[in-house]
């Protein structure tokens, strides 16, 4: 799916910050609004129903959701705030940008970006300027249980760990074919795929290329998911998962590629430097990072 350009209106590129609208701006301040009025619509189903039914009153709507009825009169000041959605008289219908997306196919990757938004992002967001000023994830102690990273909480919360690798799988599966429009494995045996997740790119990477073997790194706290998910595939005899903390351990060796998909771009220079050096001692020979 294209991103439409964002502006006074739609289809208006806006070209510098002086162009930011008063309306714009007050969506800036309404931000912790806007995005649990967007969550509602997607987890209560409301875009999926109006995409189904075309046209829906609220009184139709809630005859499928059943929450209480001026709870979803608030929802829908909200959406039509937001110009999520359209009325006509009392009925209501999708914006034009939402039916785009469900039949594009790009529906559920803009779900899983929504709860992805919602319970990954949201909860450590109120301490962001904490975060910037002591240079570290303050955040981070918003979510429970013990531990320093999201990856270690998972075990308290699977719920977010859910929600986590949703949109990872989704992500993954959404940009795949882009990569592979741009990079060749025909000629590749053994591939390292380092911080590889819930599978998706692994899984992706080997159905195209019968001939690639692939070996996925990772923590311990996705090792589950990512082997249901290479089981599903039937593609367990050419997938091997390795638990691995890709800053302490040495990677394995003998690799004709070494990928990192969405990986390096979320460390500092001197980290993206620790990995490609790792990388650089698993690759053969004319080897190569992707």
């Amino acid at each position: 799916i294209e991103r439409e350009p964002m502006g006074g209106s739609i289809g208006e590129p806006m070209e510098s910050s002086d162009r930011l609208s008063m309306d714009q701006l007050l969506l800036y301040v309404h931000g912790a609004a806007v995005i649990q009025v967007l969550r509602s619509g997607v987890e209560l189903n409301i875009f999926s129903l109006l995409h189904e039914h075309g046209e829906l009153s609220q009184d139709e709507l809630n005859g499928y959701i059943r929450i209480d009825p001026q709870s979803l009169r608030t929802l829908f000041m909200g959406l039509r705030s937001l110009k999520l959605v359209n009325r006509n008289g009392e009925r209501f219908s999708n914006v034009p940008v939402i039916d785009k997306l469900f039949q594009a196919g790009g529906w559920e990757v803009f779900r899983s970006l929504v709860l992805f938004q919602a319970y990954i992002v949201y909860p450590g967001q109120v301490d962001y300027l904490e975060s910037l000023i002591a240079g570290q994830n303050v955040g981070i102690r918003r979510y429970p249980g013990e531990g320093h990273t999201l990856y270690e909480k998972f075990r308290y919360d699977p719920r977010t760990k859910h929600v986590f690798y949703l949109y990872m799988n989704k992500y993954s599966d959404y940009a795949n074919p882009s990569v592979f429009t741009h990079v060749d494995f025909t000629a590749d045996k053994a591939v390292l795929d380092v911080g590889g997740g819930g599978g998706s790119n692994a899984i992706a990477l080997a159905t195209k290329y019968p001939g690639v073997t692939v070996t996925l790194l990772d923590l311990e706290a996705t090792r589950q998911i990512c082997e249901e998910e290479i089981a599903k595939h039937h593609l367990s005899d050419r997938i091997q998962f390795v638990v691995c903390d890709i800053f302490k351990d040495n990677f394995p060796r003998g690799f004709d590629s070494v990928l990192f998909f969405h990986e390096l771009v979320i460390w500092n220079p001197t980290q993206i430097k620790t990995l490609l050096a790792k990388a650089y001692q698993a690759l053969n020979e004319n080897g190569r990072v992707v």
